[in-house]
């Protein structure tokens, strides 16, 4: 429960609670209450713009989180529903999260997630100019918006960690997150 409206029996006046997923009313009581569906953490209630981590087994809990390094931004929530699909429009998505409810499917929820990697080299693509900052081994990647503003550009990408020789002669970064292997990265690069 997230909160009860004593002297009521008027549903909409849950309908501006934090966290309500549903409400009901006692009439004999005259209240009305407004009620939270608990799921494994919080991540269920999460709102676009926030950041979320967990494991992607279906059964592990996910919880909402200060946005950093390594766990997901989420980039669209839908409710009332588990298709997947509706996240592939979405710019940087790369992966999503279900939470599916037995008893309602009406409270169904689909997080569609952008990982937070360290820098811009992470969401690059090929021909993108990107501002290098720091040394080779210690470069940090900033989107300018324009290659007039901009040091580098991507030679290359490969889904493979740590995979320098796919990059040849160029400059190369790499970037693996521990629990999600398959969002790892090593970026070409060439200064311009």
């Amino acid at each position: 429960m997230v909160k009860v409206v004593d002297g009521s029996t008027d549903l909409s006046s849950c309908d501006n609670v934090t966290g309500e997923d549903e409400a009901v009313s006692a009439p004999s009581d005259d209240l009305v209450l407004c009620l939270s569906y608990q799921s494994a953490g919080n991540a269920f209630h999460a709102t676009q713009g926030e950041c979320v981590y967990g494991l992607s087994a279906s059964n592990e809990e996910w919880d909402v989180e200060d946005c950093q390094t390594g766990n997901f931004k989420v980039l669209a929530v839908y409710r009332g529903t588990t298709d997947s699909s509706k996240c592939n429009s979405w710019p940087n998505y790369d992966e999503w999260k279900d939470f599916t409810v037995s008893s309602d499917s009406g409270l169904d929820v689909m997080l569609c997630l952008s990982m937070n990697y360290p820098d811009a080299a992470g969401n690059s693509t090929r021909d993108e100019c990107l501002y290098k900052s720091g040394s080779d081994s210690n470069a940090t990647f900033t989107n300018t918006g324009s290659c007039g503003n901009a040091n580098v550009y991507v030679t290359g990408r490969t889904s493979t960690y740590d995979d320098k020789s796919f990059c040849g002669n160029d400059g190369w970064t790499t970037w693996e997150p521990t629990d999600y292997p398959s969002l790892g990265y090593t970026v070409c690069w060439a200064y311009r």
